[in-house]
């Protein structure tokens, strides 16, 4: 199977296309690999550490668990979902029945994409756990829960809540020896609680600067033509007419649709893939 089918075939059969944005699926397209497997052919095991999740194209393909329970994977089938589960190794034996071709993706890329959209994750355990119903396997448990996407950071959100508050009053306190005026400690300390926030990642982006911009604006601390000067500049209009613009196309699909349509007429290799993606 050419590179090109492989292609194609992915983008006709995924499971998960109404899911995943044209931006996530040239992501996708941009980095797999693809992998020909002989009859026979070992592809991991149970003590294989999981740095991909596989879709599979063409031929058949079977799971063995450590208690002898046979899985059969089909075309147009995802296996291999602990790697995007937060496994460490896999939980079965994989091996082609026939040639095979199948589709190799990145654990890391495929959980970016997992970020954004909670309804595949959500398949996929379901998956996971209808393949390995009957097997204890299923029931281990990895660094992180299933129901989470990636593994636990050292902090989690409800501590770092608490830190964005407690650190700007700390601040507030220990501003009141080196500024005299209130308005500038409370300034300060906003500005704080806007850098904790943006650097804790509790907000959207626009959150923070909004933050500061407001509470300038409330005490008084910059003349409000000062702030509001930059948006009479020319440069930030046209700035700002280059962000809507790049918005609409993304939002059209455009790239996406001129990507598939180059891939047309190029040869069927990795490399002009990636090409056709960055155009």
């Amino acid at each position: 199977m050419s590179y090109t089918k492989v292609i194609g075939y992915y983008l006709e059969n995924d499971p998960y296309k109404k899911n995943l944005s044209p931006n996530d699926r040239a992501h996708l397209i941009s980095t797999f690999q693809i992998i020909e497997l002989q009859p026979d052919e070992l592809l991991y095991n149970q003590k294989t550490a999981t740095n991909y999740i596989y879709f599979l194209t063409h031929g058949c393909l079977t799971l063995q668990t450590a208690d002898n329970k046979v899985i059969t994977i089909k075309p147009g089938e995802y296996f291999g979902e602990e790697a995007a589960l937060g496994l460490h190794a896999y939980m079965s034996k994989a091996v082609a029945r026939e040639s095979c071709h199948l589709i190799q993706i990145s654990a890391h890329d495929f959980q970016q994409v997992l970020e954004k959209e909670a309804l595949i994750h959500n398949d996929l355990v379901a998956t996971y756990s209808k393949k390995f119903i009957d097997s204890q396997l299923a029931v281990q448990k990895a660094d992180n829960p299933s129901v989470k996407l990636m593994r636990p950071s050292l902090l989690s959100d409800e501590l770092c809540w608490i830190l964005s508050i407690i650190i700007p009053l700390f601040f507030y306190i220990l501003f009141k020896d080196f500024f005299a005026e209130q308005n500038t400690r409370l300034f300060l300390t906003f500005s704080v609680s806007a850098f904790c926030l943006w650097a804790f990642s509790l907000t959207p982006v626009y959150i923070p600067p909004l933050i500061i911009v407001v509470s300038s604006l409330v005490l008084e601390c910059t003349p409000k033509t000062t702030i509001f000067s930059g948006f009479a500049s020319e440069n930030f209009l046209m700035l700002f007419s280059i962000l809507a613009l790049s918005r609409a196309i993304a939002a059209s699909n455009i790239l996406y649709r001129i990507m598939l349509k180059i891939l047309k007429f190029m040869p069927p290799t990795h490399f002009w893939t990636n090409i056709a993606k960055n155009l």
